[in-house]
């Protein structure tokens, strides 16, 4: 999951040095386990999007979509959150 690249990242952070600017530099290798965690992990963060949601993520309506006065209606019906339903 996303959470295990958060705490690489922040090892890597505990774990920089600082340069003789003042700069910190953080740690090579636990910057590149989180970033290798992230890039495989985010399918899996898609997949549990689905599994919660639907297709509904992947098939969302553009912006124009919700202004065309032929379908505005149905946006409004079927898309838009309502109190009261």
């Amino acid at each position: 999951m996303q959470c295990c690249s958060v705490f690489h990242i922040y090892a890597s952070s505990v774990k920089s040095t600082k340069a003789p600017s003042g700069t910190q530099i953080p740690d090579i290798v636990y910057t590149n386990v989180g970033r290798y965690h992230a890039g495989i992990n985010v399918y899996r963060e898609h997949e549990i999007l689905a599994e919660i949601a639907g297709g509904l993520p992947a098939t969302l309506p553009s912006e124009k979509e919700f202004f065309n006065p032929v379908i505005s209606d149905f946006m409004a019906k079927y898309i838009v959150q309502g109190w009261g339903w």
